[in-house]
């Protein structure tokens, strides 16, 4: 395996999708405080490259990833150089973030040099922790002085826009991951139990009504809604109705119902609504809650196709966009 191959493998870029750019930041403590609404968690030890969108430069897509080791920091500055290529990302803002400035460094260098080189502007190239940023295109010691500038994200007005656009951020990746892992046991073998019963009686259901249903709902779903759409979508033909209501416009009420179902599912269930939930969380914008939708899935089921096609997906940065652009013309096709 080639250098590049496991750079990409070790540390795949997750792509936030087009993020719905609400906000127009006014300078680095603005994107700082935006960040982590962007990519769903505070990051650290993290790479992030913010596409810039529109004339009134608004925050648009954003890409995350792990900082690389030294070792392979060249190659995974390339790699993301041809992401922002790939997607037409012009201009960006790049910030690193790290307690460790040499490690920062050792990335965003040439990471700097392959952009610039490809003719994309750099709007701000920054280092940043949880207090402070420093910026490298600034060398006024006044205004970007050794020690830092510091930010406090969570009073800046555009966290404040975020919240009301219903944007959410999480403490930490752990966070995240959680929302898929199993939850409560004993609500998980009630649920269990109520899908062998349903199992258990002949006639598909109508899934397309137990979904419509359960996203009125708006809350926490009961055992019987929880186990009737687990036990619902086996089929194919079954799963891919459910697949096939969700849009751009929707994708977070279905990400937070299936989200439900992912937690409480047996394991011989989850591959279908945990791709279910996987999908839900791309195409809403959150690469990297698909992604940990697509771990648990693989740990079950490691070959399931609709999971695979969520992977692949992921691992070349597909815009969400083009998914729903490419359905409505299957739709006029058929």
């Amino acid at each position: 395996m080639s250098k590049k191959t496991r750079i990409i493998k070790k540390a795949r870029a997750e792509l936030s999708g087009d993020a719905r750019p609400i906000a127009q930041a006014k300078g680095p403590a603005d994107v700082l405080a935006m960040i982590p609404y962007l990519v769903g968690f505070f990051p650290s030890e993290s790479l992030v490259i913010v596409a810039i969108e529109g004339p009134r430069q608004r925050l648009g897509p954003c890409v995350r990833t792990d900082l690389a080791d030294a070792d392979d920091a060249v190659a995974q500055a390339e790699y993301l150089a041809s992401v922002v290529s790939h997607h037409g990302f012009d201009p960006v803002i790049v910030v690193a973030y790290s307690e460790d400035p040499d490690k920062a460094a050792a990335v965003v260098q040439p990471l700097q040099r392959r952009l610039r080189s490809q003719g994309v502007t750099i709007l701000e190239l920054l280092r940043a922790d949880a207090r402070r940023w420093w910026s490298y295109q600034c060398a006024d010691r006044a205004c970007c002085g050794p020690g830092g500038n510091p930010y406090d994200g969570d009073s800046s007005p555009l966290a404040a826009t975020a919240v009301l656009a219903g944007m959410a951020k999480a403490a930490s990746r752990d966070e995240l991951r959680a929302c898929f892992e199993p939850g409560d046991e004993l609500l998980r073998a009630r649920v269990a139990e109520c899908c062998a019963a349903l199992q258990a009686v002949t006639g598909p259901p109508d899934i397309n009504r137990l979904v419509h249903i359960a996203l009125r709902a708006r809350g926490q779903l009961t055992v019987d809604q929880l186990a009737a759409l687990a036990s619902g979508v086996q089929s194919i033909a079954a799963r891919d109705v459910a697949w096939e209501l969700m849009t751009r416009s929707n994708a977070a009420e279905h990400l937070h119902l299936w989200a439900q179902v992912t937690r409480v599912a047996p394991d011989r269930l989850l591959p279908a609504v945990g791709s279910l939930a996987g999908f839900a969380a791309w195409l809403s914008g959150s690469g990297v809650l698909a992604s940990h939708a697509a771990e648990r899935v693989e740990r079950v089921h490691p070959t399931y196709s609709m999971n695979r096609l969520l992977l692949r997906c992921l691992k070349l940065g597909v815009n969400p966009q083009e998914w729903e652009d490419s359905r409505g013309r299957l739709r006029v096709v058929r």
